[in-house]
């Protein structure tokens, strides 16, 4: 017979002798949570890179036509801001569509 104690997140009793989740100090079931595994990337520096900042590209055109459309994408949101009279919030936009034609530039050069 396991020891019941009342859920922190739910109130529903909660069976001790099952899996469970400790929380910030709270006790939850496991069904209240969802596990997810996320990949890590380190450099030689130990500076942590997370799964959404790396990007893997099997060969430069893939690159290439990732970056064309990742322009568009901030032109595009550029150009409603400035619609919508947000100038200000628009340049960043700007910034980074500027910084990814210089990428662009500096990969066509090279090739």
């Amino acid at each position: 017979m396991g020891k019941f104690i009342e859920d922190d997140w739910t109130g529903e009793e909660l069976d001790l002798s099952q899996p469970f989740y400790f929380v910030n100090g709270e006790i939850t079931s496991k069904d209240n949570l969802t596990k997810e595994t996320i990949t890590v990337y380190y450099d030689y520096s130990e500076n942590e890179y997370n799964e959404n900042e790396v990007k893997e590209f099997n060969n430069v055109e893939d690159l290439i036509d990732f970056l064309n459309n990742e322009i568009n994408v901030f032109e595009d949101i550029k150009n409603y801001l400035i619609k919508e009279n947000h100038i200000i919030s628009s340049r960043k936009y700007e910034s980074y569509a500027e910084d990814y034609r210089k990428i662009l530039d500096k990969i066509k050069g090279e090739r």
